[in-house]
């Protein structure tokens, strides 16, 4: 994708999300291992960029999964 080019690498090319970035790295650094973090929003506003942004600082794999794409338990628990 096209767009790719221009998604933030870091956090710190995050702009103007201070607020909910911050609310994400807290998040991230105080989880209870084996625990995931659910973000939710409207299309583009940057949850997925700031989470690739953030799995880069911090040298973390990302798993992404869509609500679209998966429609059970089953099938989450099978790609964890």
């Amino acid at each position: 994708m096209l767009l790719l080019k221009y998604r933030p690498r870091t956090v710190k090319d995050i702009v103007g999300q201070q607020s909910a970035v911050s609310k994400l790295v807290f998040a991230v650094r105080h989880h209870k291992p084996g625990k995931g973090i659910f973000l939710y929003g409207p299309t583009g506003v940057g949850k997925t960029s700031s989470v690739y942004a953030l799995a880069n600082d911090l040298g973390y794999e990302v798993v992404n999964m869509d609500a679209s794409d998966l429609r059970s338990a089953d099938q989450i628990n099978k790609i964890i």
